[in-house]
């Protein structure tokens, strides 16, 4: 599926390594048979579908010999908190959370604790807690995700001399990323001058979102720019779009701007066409690699150098998503 060149992985392992220092030394041993449970909140989506397999991906390339047991919830909350249950009896050496919900998963990562069982959250954090933690986060930096989008976009538009005229559709406002990605649209906005005229709460639905973006703009036909939480959501938007004749590529004085996130497959062309102006990665491989030695690590007996592993994404726009590699969605 991904074609890695020592380099590549030199490039993304360095980093990893560097934070595994314990007393002056790289932690760098590599555990046999580590089991694994990979608690699953949802599947649905490609991305999801693109973490499991670069993560078997990245664990066959570490050398490190895993036997993982992925546990689906499907999206609903009663499935996956009898999933984590169940994995937690079967006792693994690691447990990985890939929660639906940041508060629930606080009871699960206790339970786990008391039978001495590591917990790595992944991908989407749990809420803060005085003294329910798990032993590490991975995931994608989500406020630096649409921190620079929204720069990016906002000094585009600059550059056209608009007034910008913003709204947001977020995702669900329970979901850290989700706040996260909130924060890091506004701190652009105060900083590069741009007004956000409205929200729009989609939790996490695609209907929502462009049915809250239609009357957002019926409301509000000032809007200029649309800051996007996720690229699954574009397609019904683009539906709206095109039914308030505002679906143009840029260079066209009817063109709406559209910074987005995540870079799925849908998004690709639509970058490449100029329809959406701004896109930043879920960068899945570096997230694949770290979680790797993070397990390791923990396993091993010893702690990583740190907490909370945030992986920024790279900022893809028409000039340079062609040449992308080990995005998650260019791969076969």
């Amino acid at each position: 599926m991904i074609d890695k060149k020592i380099v590549i992985l030199i490039i993304f392992f360095l980093p990893v390594f560097s934070v595994f220092c314990l007393g002056g030394k790289e932690q760098t041993q590599i555990n046999n048979s580590v089991k694994v449970a990979f608690s699953f909140g949802a599947e649905w989506l490609e991305v999801y579908q693109a973490m499991e397999d670069m993560f078997l991906i990245a664990i066959e390339e570490s050398g490190v010999s895993m036997d993982v047991q992925f546990w689906y919830a499907d999206g609903d909350g009663d499935r996956e908190a009898t999933n984590i249950r169940k994995a937690i009896v079967s006792e693994p050496d690691i447990l990985v959370l890939m929660p639906l919900n940041s508060e629930e998963i606080l009871l699960h990562i206790e339970s786990a604790h008391r039978k001495e069982i590591p917990v790595i959250v992944y991908n989407r954090q749990q809420a803060a807690h005085d003294t329910i933690k798990p032993d590490a986060y991975v995931g994608l930096d989500t406020f630096d995700q649409a921190y620079t989008t929204a720069i990016a976009l906002f000094k585009l538009m600059h550059q056209e001399s608009y007034i910008i005229k913003a709204a947001i559709i977020l995702g669900d406002l329970a979901d850290r990323n989700a706040i996260n990605r909130r924060k890091g649209f506004y701190r652009a906005a105060e900083e590069m001058d741009a007004e956000i005229v409205i929200e729009i709460e989609s939790f996490w639905d695609a209907k929502k979102a462009a049915l809250g973006f239609k009357k957002a703009l019926d409301e509000k036909p000032e809007i200029n720019a649309l800051l996007l939480s996720s690229d699954f959501m574009m397609d019904e938007v683009q539906k709206i779009l095109i039914n308030k004749e505002r679906w143009f590529p840029y260079g066209d004085k009817r063109h709406l701007f559209i910074g987005s996130q995540d870079t799925f497959s849908n998004a690709i062309p639509l970058i490449k066409a100029r329809y959406i102006d701004v896109d930043t990665a879920f960068d899945i491989w570096p997230m694949s690699t770290t979680l790797v030695q993070v397990i390791n690590t923990l396993v091993s007996g010893n702690h990583p150098g740190q907490d909370v592993f945030l992986i920024p994404g790279r900022v893809v726009i028409n000039s340079n998503v062609s040449e992308m590699e080990d995005l998650w969605s260019l791969q076969d």
